[in-house]
């Protein structure tokens, strides 16, 4: 099994990587684990910050992580986790796990630094039962522009610097070629980080489909397959992007005052309307692309 050495990395990162734990980051990682049960695969657990925060109806984590400085600290925090926390050596391309054995999939701060992203979620839709769950805690390509030029300019350096991290990945749209998203919220953390390249972040849930193909199924997802029959990339409690072309912007718009409204079913218009879909769905048509 191939082990992932980055001594200097791995040391910065015990040192430093929990100094927001009491300013919201454990809070953000309670909300990434609540409600999860069975048995979980968290790949690339770090010194194991996530482990405290696992809720009592998991039976067992099998906590995935190369580096083998990390993979020791954390064992030293599976010793206070709530749930049974088993370490073991693995890549997210090539998890040591069968076939949907589990019934989560978690990663906090991972796709930024896999080499190749498409590669490792479909390593995690393997090892998932047919409708389990990817928790994704990420920092993403912000959808403002400017920032977005800083956060070019950054990932020229920062790679080498933060153990292989990129930090202008468009991880939520990524994830939705695999996966279909059901939650995903967009946020900057710490609030107060106004330069810092990792700033712009995302949480959500994601659910395996029986077949890729049927993500765009109305038997499967009918919300979704009607949004996207109108020009939306998802159907999610997140921000939803126009897909490329004219589909928003070629449709007349409506008089506002006749403009459909109701709270089930879809509005007819898309510019930047708020639109409920089914009884808790709430979707926004952006008229500028968004990244992440």
């Amino acid at each position: 099994m191939t082990q992932v050495k980055n001594p200097l990395f791995a040391r910065f990162l015990d040192r430093y990587g929990a100094r927001n734990e009491d300013r919201g980051n454990g809070e953000l990682r309670r909300e990434l684990l609540a409600g999860l049960s069975g048995r979980v695969i968290e790949v690339g657990a770090g010194t194991g910050l996530n482990f405290r925060h696992y809720p009592i109806s998991v039976c067992e984590v099998l906590a995935v992580e190369p580096e083998p400085y990390l993979r020791n600290r954390a064992m030293e925090a599976a010793t206070a986790a709530p749930v049974p926390v088993r370490l073991i050596n693995g890549t997210a391309a090539e998890l040591p796990a069968e076939d949907g054995e589990f019934d989560a999939v978690v990663i906090s701060g991972l796709l930024c630094s896999v080499r190749d992203v498409s590669a490792a979620l479909t390593e995690f839709n393997r090892v998932l039962r047919p409708g389990g769950q990817l928790r994704f805690y990420e920092h993403v390509r912000s959808r403002d522009g400017s920032f977005a030029l800083l956060q070019q300019a950054a990932d020229l350096f920062w790679p080498a610097l933060m153990g292989g991290c990129h930090v202008q990945r468009q991880t939520r749209a990524t994830i939705s070629e695999v996966f279909a998203i059901e939650t995903c919220r967009g946020f900057r953390f710490p609030p107060s980080a106004v330069l810092s390249p990792v700033a712009p972040r995302i949480i959500g849930t994601a659910r395996k489909v029986r077949d890729p193909e049927s993500l765009d199924s109305s038997a499967v997802l009918p919300d979704l397959q009607r949004l996207k029959g109108r020009g939306l990339s998802s159907a999610t409690t997140g921000i939803a992007r126009p897909r490329a072309g004219p589909a928003c912007s070629a449709r007349p718009r409506m008089p506002r005052k006749n403009r459909p409204r109701g709270r089930t079913g879809e509005s007819h218009a898309c510019r930047g309307v708020r639109m409920t879909i089914g009884s808790a769905r709430t979707v926004r048509c952006w008229n500028r692309p968004q990244a992440g």
